[in-house]
């Protein structure tokens, strides 16, 4: 959890032997949780690889911490260890584990803050008084969603609302009620599968949105349900790659639906997700591995997206075909709602960047697109990805030329105009 980013005094050990321990600190802060111990122990050698260390925290609940996946290095002089310092890939809160595979759990929670304002929600209600002057605040201090996804999981939006308790001589009033999303299983799972399952429904939440979220506050789910939430939650807090997502503005002009106005189709999608993550995952791995990366390169940002147009039309087809017939059936399965015609001079053009820049052979340099054109094509692409997506997950074709027609970000997209430059379709070799 985020509050929880910060460095922690405690005692830590390597083993079974908590009388063994050195004291340290567990710094959050940074990309991965860092550990740094006073001394160390004869037997541990230089590196440490693929270690598990146990924790007791001075100042913090919960109070136990297991660190695992931990490699780093012992300092020495004269043979004797002075500073032990190591990385983490996941600090788990709550309890001692021996291994990953013991991190089990029911379910898994996580937060991807601009979701609440996609969903547009009334979470307050309020009136006041001009007689008496008073003002009257009304929120529901629990509410959840449910989704079916499947037999075996659902997927909860859950609000927890609270705020600060006496307010004597206080000039502010605070209320939260963070949005928390729940994937929930019917039996016990482990984490890494829980994990991975959620990552792949925040992908849903920013290709809805156009908005790569990173999934942040994660808890494992341990215990059964209670009326208002779960009893034993886990907090696990893992490394932070810088490569794997980040936490972008959303824009609510340049999303691909809006929920408000897409509500009824919104348990549709998030089963039919699940489907399609099953059947198409290779197309969906391509796509999402640079829409959420910050740092990818335009030109393998531009490739990426075009592995996921084959991938996704080998899966539907069942047969291998060239990139020139997947692009033409392609615009023209949607050549309703591209209001600037594709010529063959573009698919050409299309065709002969992506091999340049795949093969990086000399006598392809001058067919390639760059700067303005490149991500003018990665955009259009990507616009025609969606359409697929939406075809797939079984959203009726008004609505998807209704909803093209009503958002001006996807249609520039597809008709080539949301980047500056010469015209695309114009051969200049």
């Amino acid at each position: 959890m985020e509050s929880q980013r910060q460095q922690l005094i405690g005692r830590f050990w390597l083993g079974r032997d908590p009388s063994r321990f050195c004291d340290g600190v567990l710094d959050l802060a940074t990309d991965y949780p860092t550990l740094s111990l006073v001394g160390g122990h004869h037997e541990w050698t230089y590196f440490l690889c693929d270690e598990v260390f146990f924790g007791r925290l001075a100042s913090h609940r919960p109070e136990v911490v297991t660190l695992l996946n931990v490699y780093g290095g012992v300092t020495q002089q004269n043979g004797v260890p002075v500073e032990t310092k190591a990385t983490a890939t996941l600090a788990v809160f709550g309890g001692h584990f021996q291994s990953l595979d013991d991190l089990t759990g029911l379910g898994i929670e996580f937060r991807l803050p601009p979701v609440a304002k996609w969903l547009h929600e009334t979470c307050f209600e309020h009136d006041f008084d001009r007689e008496t002057h008073v003002a009257t605040i009304k929120y529901r201090a629990y509410a959840e969603t449910e989704y079916p996804i499947s037999s075996e999981f659902r997927l909860v939006l859950a609000y927890t609302g609270s705020m600060l308790v006496g307010g004597w001589g206080s000039e502010q009033l605070e209320i939260s009620r963070p949005l928390r999303i729940q994937l929930v299983s019917q039996q016990e799972r482990p984490f890494e599968q829980l994990r991975m399952i959620a990552w792949r429904f925040s992908w849903l939440f920013s290709w809805l949105m156009n908005c790569p979220l990173r999934m942040s506050d994660i808890h494992l789910l341990r215990s059964e349900p209670e009326k208002q939430g779960w009893s034993q939650r886990i907090t696990v807090i893992e490394g932070r790659s810088k490569n794997r997502g980040h936490q972008s503005e959303f824009d609510w002009d340049d999303c691909l639906l809006r929920f408000p106005d897409n509500s009824d189709l919104f348990p549709q999608l998030v089963a039919g997700w699940n489907k399609l993550c099953l059947e198409r995952l290779d197309s969906l791995e391509s796509y999402f591995s640079s829409f959420m990366d910050e740092a990818i390169a335009p030109e393998n940002e531009f490739l990426a997206v075009v592995a996921a147009c084959e991938e996704l039309h080998a899966g539907r087809k069942g047969t291998k075909q060239s990139l020139a017939n997947i692009l033409g059936a392609l615009c023209e399965s949607w050549d309703d709602v591209i209001t600037k015609p594709v010529s063959d001079v573009l698919i050409n053009k299309i065709i002969g960047t992506r091999h340049y820049f795949a093969h990086r052979t000399a006598r392809r340099s001058k067919e390639a697109a760059r700067d303005f054109l490149l991500l003018r094509y990665t955009h259009f692409l990507r616009a025609l990805y969606s359409l697929e997506l939406l075809r797939l997950l079984d959203v009726p074709r008004e609505r998807i030329v209704r909803t093209v027609a009503s958002r001006h970000a996807i249609r520039s997209r597809l008709s080539r105009e949301y980047f500056p430059g010469v015209a695309d379709d114009v051969d200049t070799r």
